[in-house]
């Protein structure tokens, strides 16, 4: 999408991030914007914005434990976050169900569909920050996968929809226009 800030391109006239707001916060008891840059821009989201921490700009993984510790000190008591991409918007509106029922809260759950693994897509017990701290300061590798590896995830099928993986995702203008004409689908079948 070049160097746009993806997750306010518009789709059906509204940011992609309100889209994934919209769908996830009914399945969560707390919401926070996971983002580095400005965060003045998501205002009128009305959530916290809690930037990566670190230095650089270390990926999905900081992210995910930016989360973490968010809700360590935050909402205590809270054994898992979940995470999502913003640029995925027809992402499953029980995904969270699914995926902490197929986990106990000791384990990390993981969303795949069509035999492909969606890193982002899953819960993540809050207990395991420090180990996933160790493992973005010793690791050569800031992949998900990798780190995932490590962790051996439960994986959750959604299969659900042969018409339409839920996981799909938009990286360039062309998937942009496929995913305006999926949601003129979806509006038209109710």
């Amino acid at each position: 999408m070049g160097t746009k800030d993806k997750c306010m391109v518009a789709l059906g006239g509204r940011p992609l991030i309100a889209v994934a707001i919209e769908r996830l916060k009914p399945q969560v008891a707390a919401l926070v914007i996971s983002a580095n840059g400005h965060p003045h821009r998501f205002d009128r989201f009305t959530l916290p914005v809690v930037p990566d921490g670190a230095t650089g700009h270390l990926g999905p993984l900081a992210g995910i434990l930016a989360g973490m510790r968010w809700t360590e000190e935050h909402v205590p008591g809270s054994d898992r976050i979940v995470t999502v991409a913003t640029d995925t918007p027809f992402f499953p509106m029980d995904l969270v169900t699914r995926l902490q029922a197929a986990a106990p809260t000791n384990r990390v759950a993981v969303a795949r569909s069509n035999n492909r693994l969606h890193r982002v897509f899953g819960v993540f017990p809050v207990q395991y920050a420090r180990r996933l701290d160790r493992f973005i300061r010793a690791s050569k590798s800031l992949r998900v996968g990798d780190w995932l590896a490590e962790v051996d995830p439960v994986m959750v099928d959604f299969d659900d929809r042969p018409d339409l993986d839920p996981f799909f995702n938009i990286n360039y203008p062309g998937d942009l226009a496929a995913a305006e004409r999926i949601l003129a689908s979806e509006d038209q079948n109710g």
